[in-house]
Order: structure tokens, then C-alpha cells, then sequence
């Protein structure tokens, strides 16, 4: 998943959310390729080339976290249209 798809989905899961009409969501995929759930080419040059241009490790760090929080915020809004 990209920064966009991730984005994406946390919208759309956070709208769906509190959409009492909506009462299940699947989720496909087209073509026959796995997925390791992250866009693996994206992380190798984008998101670690961010990284590699900021020398603070403690600014590092918080951009690390960052990407991270995304990701979990993203994951956050499907697990929570499973709880409501």
C-alpha cells in the first residue's frame, strides 16, 4: 500500500464507519500478485530516501514515526468499522 491507498482507505473506512446502511465490505485485489500489504518499491526509494536526506537522528526518528502513524491510522479506521 502507498501513502495514497493509505489515505484512501482511512477515509473511506472512517465514512463508512458511521454508514449504518453499509453492513459488510470486501476487499479484492485484481491479477494474481501477493501482496506483501506495503508498497515495497515506494518504501525502498521513497520513504527511505526521505530518511536518508534528514542527518538528526532524533528528526529521523519523528519522521520514521510518522510513516508509521499513517499506516496505523489507516489500519485503526477498518478495525473500527468492525466495532461499531
Amino acid at each position: 500500500m502507498n501513502i495514497l491507498l493509505t489515505r484512501e482507505l482511512k477515509t473511506c473506512f472512517e465514512q463508512l464507519s458511521i454508514d449504518k446502511t453499509c453492513r459488510v465490505v470486501v476487499l479484492t485485489g485484481a491479477g494474481k500478485a501477493f501482496t506483501s500489504g506495503i508498497d515495497v518499491k515506494y518504501l525502498s526509494t521513497v520513504a527511505l530516501g526521505e530518511l536518508s536526506q534528514i542527518d538528526d537522528s532524533a528528526r529521523k526518528a519523528l519522521h520514521l514515526r510518522r510513516m508509521i502513524k499513517r499506516t496505523q491510522s489507516c489500519l485503526r479506521a477498518v478495525d473500527q468499522v468492525n466495532s461499531n
